[in-house]
């Protein structure tokens, strides 16, 4: 196997992250060196030579020495990263985080490197506390109020028989003959019924939602595991750049934002950290009880989900939803298995 880099030392390794110096190897930055100068020749014209067909040597005279290095250790420090994570055997999460240390023409470039590692995971007794929260849900109930509040909004859309007639339209009056033009119901009274199946139905949906968070957010809280600050930096900045940029297609300076949600930059700082240290969190707790499950997806659920995917993202192809699609498959099983639906 090829050494891509040398002396590589372990500096740091807490809070659930590894850093290490080295330096690279010479030959590697010498064949790395040709590509770029390679590459920058392809734009260079000399007398006497076709574009793309100057001499190495004379596109280095052209060259400034340290500009030159600096890229050719940019385009080796990937692959080179990539041999520590597997020759120090490392799980990592994220990028890593990497900087020149020594840059000099005639001297070993060297570079330390940070990495995000995955952390041990102490899962609780997550079926007990999944189950307790289930047992606590309380029976979703449809008030007569809530009917009527359904069925005058569905009068107010059709105020005045669509006439434009504005505030002073009429009110349809509820028929039997009103209700038919919203499916085959014989009667008022059968049309409310349905009306109120699907308000509970809904109602449901949103407590399921909420009873499924309160339960990731539990285990979560019971659940030893430390998320590496290197990972949740990354995050946060990203957080911030879309929303800079966001800002700025609107035309709407930081100080109005921040007057606009009444926050401080500092408040919103801790707010999203907070919030992105949860997500992280609750992404690897529930991966590791998949894998506790021993829970994969299977083919057909994975069709049957890209295909109601699909309703959402048409121009997105089958593989680029594959990923999004088994993870809703596998995420149910976890779920039906939490919620007691189904045991391994």
């Amino acid at each position: 196997m090829e050494t891509t880099y040398i002396n590589l030392k372990r500096i740091k390794e807490k809070d659930g992250e590894a850093a290490f110096e080295a330096e690279l190897a010479a030959d590697v930055i010498a064949r790395c060196e040709e590509d770029v100068l390679r590459e920058a020749g392809e734009d260079i014209s000399v007398p006497g030579f076709r574009k793309g067909k100057v001499p190495a040597v004379m596109v280095r005279e052209r060259m400034d020495p340290v500009e030159l290095l600096e890229e050719a250790a940019r385009k080796a420090l990937p692959g080179v990263v990539r041999s520590i994570v597997d020759d120090e055997k490392l799980s990592v999460l994220g990028q890593p985080q990497i900087a020149l240390t020594k840059l000099a023409p005639g001297n070993p470039v060297g570079f330390a490197v940070r990495f995000a590692l995955m952390p041990d995971i102490k899962l609780p007794d997550y079926k007990g506390i999944a189950r307790r929260i289930v047992r606590e849900k309380k029976p979703i109930e449809v008030a007569p109020g809530e009917v009527d509040a359904a069925m005058k909004h569905i009068r107010e859309m059709f105020k005045g028989g669509g006439s434009g007639e504005g505030e002073s339209a009429a009110l349809p009056e509820i028929t039997d003959d009103f209700v038919k033009q919203f499916g085959p119901y014989k009667n008022v009274a059968e049309f409310q019924e349905e009306l109120e199946r699907n308000i509970k139905e809904g109602k449901e949906r949103d407590e399921k939602e909420k009873l499924r968070e309160e339960t990731v957010r539990a285990i979560v809280a019971k659940t030893k595991i430390t998320i590496p600050k290197l990972l949740v930096d990354q995050e946060l900045a990203a957080f911030f750049d879309n929303r800079d940029e966001s800002l700025k297609k609107e035309n709407i300076s930081l100080e109005d934002y921040l007057r606009q949600v009444k926050k401080t930059e500092e408040e919103l700082e801790k707010e999203e950290r907070e919030a992105i240290e949860h997500q992280i969190a609750a992404s690897l707790v529930m991966g590791a009880m998949r894998k506790a499950e021993n829970i994969t997806a299977d083919e057909k659920d994975i069709t049957a989900n890209i295909a109601a995917l699909k309703r959402r993202y048409p121009d997105r192809t089958d593989a680029e939803l594959w990923e999004p699609a088994e993870a809703i498959a596998m995420q149910k099983k976890l779920f039906d298995i939490l919620e007691g639906g189904e045991e391994k």
